[in-house]
């Protein structure tokens, strides 16, 4: 499985180049933008209904290390991390502070790679999926969360990453959508 996903993020990473590279007739000298990447993987959660998961720590840190290798400067927060630093644990605040503080001066001459990995939520009435921080609180009723803060969702991450004017954008989510309730 870790392969297929390798092979995936390769892929993905030659569409970004090509975008990236794809510039106007007008634009004599492509402008070079920095790279960026922000990698969440949650393995630990707090809350009992969230069962600790094996494998997403690993899958972005595997991902943090090829993205450097292409000279990404890279944020990555995971219950691991945050344990040594608690701004690299992934909760929701760290996840959105730490995400603005990345986008912070972006433009159209950037990129940036967004990857989570746990667990997800998507209500049945819900309109939006919902990523599920350490410290999320996953209980729905009546087809919305009860603690949407605790949460991060998809449509706020694209939402944050359109806002901030940067170029190219991918944004990846490896995460079931079940409604725990």
């Amino acid at each position: 499985s870790w392969m297929l996903r390798l092979w995936l993020l390769a892929g993905a990473l030659a569409v970004l180049a090509v975008f990236s590279s794809v510039r106007s007739p007008a634009q004599e000298t492509p402008v070079a933008g920095r790279k960026l990447a922000f990698l969440v993987g949650v393995k630990r959660y707090d809350h009992e209904l969230l069962k600790d998961l094996d494998f997403p720590e690993n899958d972005v840190e595997d991902l943090g290390t090829v993205l450097k290798a292409q000279n990404f400067e890279t944020v990555v927060l995971t219950t691991a991390r945050g344990k040594e630093n608690a701004k690299d644990k992934p909760t929701a605040e760290n996840i959105r502070t730490r995400l603005k503080a990345l986008l912070s001066g972006a433009n159209k001459h950037d990129l940036i790679v967004v990857a989570l990995a746990g667990h997800g939520i998507q209500p049945l009435g819900a309109d939006d999926s919902y990523f599920c921080p350490s410290d999320a609180n996953p209980v729905v009723k009546n087809d919305k969360p009860v603690a949407e803060k605790s949460l991060i969702s998809v449509g706020e991450i694209l939402a944050a990453l359109t806002e901030s004017g940067i170029g190219d954008k991918l944004l990846m989510v490896d995460a079931c959508r079940n409604d725990p309730s």
